[in-house]
C-alpha cells in the first residue's frame, strides 16, 4: 500500500528535487540553486507534520496554531505542484 499522507507527500517531493535525473521529469522549472534548500525546507515540513499527527491533530505542547496549519498547507501546494498532484 502506498502513504498518501501529505507528509509522504512532502518527502517524495523533496526526492525529486534531489534527484540529479529529474530533469524533465519535474513538473515545474526550478533553479538547481535552489532545489536543494526547497528540498531540506519539505523534509522539515514533513517531520513538523508527522510530529504533530497531521493537519487535524494538534500539536504536542498545545493546539493547532493557524500558523502552522498555513505554513503546512503552503508547503504541502508546493509538493503537489511538483508531483504534478495539484487538484
Amino acid at each position: 500500500m502506498t502513504d498518501t499522507s501529505p507528509a509522504a507527500e512532502l518527502t517524495a517531493a523533496a526526492f525529486q528535487l534531489r534527484n540529479p535525473f529529474h530533469g524533465s521529469g519535474l513538473n515545474v522549472g526550478i533553479d538547481p540553486d535552489l532545489a536543494v534548500p526547497l528540498a531540506r525546507l519539505l523534509d522539515c515540513v514533513a517531520v513538523e507534520l508527522t510530529d504533530a499527527g497531521g493537519f487535524a491533530a494538534g500539536a504536542v505542547d498545545g493546539p493547532l496554531s493557524d500558523r502552522d496549519h498555513n505554513n503546512w498547507s503552503a508547503a504541502l501546494a508546493v509538493a503537489r505542484q511538483i508531483l504534478g498532484t495539484q487538484p
